[in-house]
């Protein structure tokens, strides 16, 4: 937590931090916001709630797969930060575990530190409404071209806040409707 990451110069390197939540009880996530500290070397974090029990520790060789992760939210390169509105909040419970998986892609020829992480808001006020987080679409991209499309099965109206469309390294442009 408080030293650099050494990154070395192997391409496409995800690397994953458990860090357990430091307030014990039911809080809800406010904001979430972006700590960039080396854009030479990375490409985009993800931010997961872990939901089988794991302790603190950093996976040099992570696999990108999350079969035990709820994503929470994202950041790549031109993407914002995430306020809430005042009736708007994500629920964690108290002992969660977080995992940062970070996407380095370092050509800068030598090892690089890199310390850049997300900064969490938490309140234990529930809010009116409760936020998640919708995976739509596909990762799956062959060729040049995807689509996908979402349907949601719940009976409640679903309400937008946001999106960050992310096309990694495949795409120059991208058009949702």
């Amino acid at each position: 937590k408080a030293q650099k990451y050494a990154v070395p110069t192997t391409p496409d390197l995800y690397v994953a931090f458990n860090l357990k939540a430091p307030w014990t009880g039911k809080q809800y996530i406010k904001s979430f916001k972006a700590i960039i500290d080396n854009k030479a070397v990375l490409h985009h974090w993800l931010l997961f709630r872990q939901l089988n029990a794991t302790r603190e520790s950093v996976i040099p060789n992570a696999l990108g797969a999350h079969p035990d992760g709820e994503m929470l939210y994202g950041w790549a390169p031109g993407g914002d930060n995430m306020w809430f509105d005042a009736d708007v909040g994500m629920e964690v419970p108290g002992g969660s575990v977080f995992q940062l998986e970070m996407h380095y892609n370092n050509r800068t020829g030598r090892e690089s530190p890199d310390a850049s992480g997300v900064e969490l808001c938490v309140t234990p006020n529930k809010p009116a409404h409760i936020a998640g987080l919708s995976w739509v679409g596909t990762d799956g991209i062959n060729g040049t071209s995807a689509t996908g499309t979402c349907t949601h099965a719940s009976r409640e109206k679903i309400r937008l806040i946001a999106s960050q469309p992310h096309m990694h390294t495949k795409g120059t442009h991208m058009k949702v409707d």
